[in-house]
């Protein structure tokens, strides 16, 4: 079979889970002023991480997860983001926010989202290989569970860190090198 003849190539789904805080602030440690195009940030890495595993044809989606200080103008503007990209959810890219706790100054439950969307949708089989982009140790069952469903789990590195998540994952990309290709422009 020739993977490169789109008649006999089997589409290969993609799933990029992104924590968007640990992305934000390792990615702007690489270029200050760095603003992402998620649509392209989506499609560079499948298309990376489809060389990586095998095969050219791939169907790619993209759930962030990440937090907002409603306290904080400039973090309301995720809000708007995310309504947008949801509003859309046949555009590939789901977002999903937690408002912290003006009272204890905390953010709740993001990893857990991130877990529990990337176990359940594993459970049903929705990707053939994920890509996850964080260096959060505490990810490392949700990667054990999904990678016990068959399933390959790509670590999307950005800058240092996650070496101890990396190795619970079949294999690594280093996304803050790819930056260019996924390089937004500012909205008007």
């Amino acid at each position: 079979m020739n993977n490169n003849d789109p008649k006999t190539a089997n589409p290969v789904r993609i799933a990029v889970f992104v924590d968007y805080w640990n992305f934000f602030n390792d990615i702007r440690e690489l270029d200050e002023h760095f603003l992402a195009d998620w649509h392209r940030l989506r499609d560079i890495v499948a298309a990376v991480t489809c060389g990586k595993i095998g095969g050219t044809c791939f169907v790619a989606f993209l759930w962030c997860f990440g937090s907002f200080k409603p306290w904080i103008s400039e973090q309301c503007r995720l809000v708007d983001w995310a309504n947008r990209e949801n509003k859309h959810p046949g555009g590939g890219i789901m977002v999903s926010l937690r408002k912290w706790d003006h009272n204890d100054q905390k953010e709740r439950n993001v990893d857990v989202d991130l877990a529990v969307v990337m176990t359940h949708t594993a459970v049903l089989k929705m990707y053939d290989a994920a890509v996850l982009i964080s260096k959060d140790w505490d990810l490392e069952a949700a990667v054990r569970t999904v990678r016990a469903e068959g399933i390959e789990v790509i670590h999307g590195r950005v800058g240092d860190g996650g070496y101890r998540l990396a190795r619970q994952c079949s294999g690594q990309i280093d996304v803050g090198q790819l930056r260019e290709l996924f390089r937004g422009t500012p909205r008007a």
